[in-house]
């Protein structure tokens, strides 16, 4: 998956498409560990056309984990303009309470910007989010703030600090993902000069 999205190997991509043509057409002749990170490559540079697959194929499919892995590659896709279309669609009617955070979690894999519009849509969506989602999932929204960035986490901070938010739940949730961030962002800044540094020799190198 790190040569498709981070070194940009043109072939990995290439091949996931080839993969997910066989898998929308006949689902049993695709490995099923291979179909959802097939779907997500796929998705790297997906158009409206590959948006809306994806959508209809959800949409069809009354298995729980086919429907997983459609909405997950429906958040993958990286054009921002997709980004918000996943996020709207997000709070329809179209998917049952828990799919909405599998869908949250195909944006996050997008990186840093998809991490921060994604946490973004959840404070200006906080209401609407857990007006259709099980009580008890409240207490799971610092997720949202997971990932690398400490700017966000100290957003979160704040926007968990009032106390409607706030919940013991939150709270406990909320110091988790800022002993998780706080990790990231150490190794970032100890490592991450040397790993761009790889990254870059990958994408240079002579095949």
């Amino acid at each position: 998956p790190l040569l498709g999205w981070e070194c940009r190997d043109q072939a990995t991509p290439d091949n996931a498409t080839k993969v997910v043509r066989t898998y929308m057409q006949t689902p049993d002749a695709v490995d099923q560990s291979l179909a959802g990170i097939s779907l997500r490559l796929a998705a790297v540079e997906g158009d409206k056309a590959l948006f809306n697959a994806y959508q209809q194929k959800f949409e069809a499919s009354e298995i729980p984990a086919e429907r997983s892995r459609y909405l997950t590659a429906l958040g993958a896709l990286r054009d921002p303009t997709m980004r918000e279309d996943a996020l709207a669609y997000a709070l329809t009617d179209k998917l049952r309470a828990q799919e909405m955070f599998g869908l949250s979690q195909g944006i996050a894999s997008t990186g840093d910007a998809g991490r921060d519009r994604l946490f973004e849509w959840m404070t200006e969506n906080y209401d609407a989010i857990l007006s259709k989602v099980p009580p008890m999932f409240a207490s799971f929204m610092p997720f949202f703030a997971g990932g690398c960035s400490a700017e966000r986490l100290a957003v979160a901070e704040v926007f968990f600090a009032d106390p409607e938010r706030g919940t013991p739940g939150a709270l406990k949730q909320l110091a988790k993902v800022s002993e998780q961030v706080n990790q990231c962002v150490g190794l970032r800044e100890r490592e991450g000069a040397a790993v761009a540094r790889y990254l870059q020799q990958s994408e240079t190198s002579p095949e």
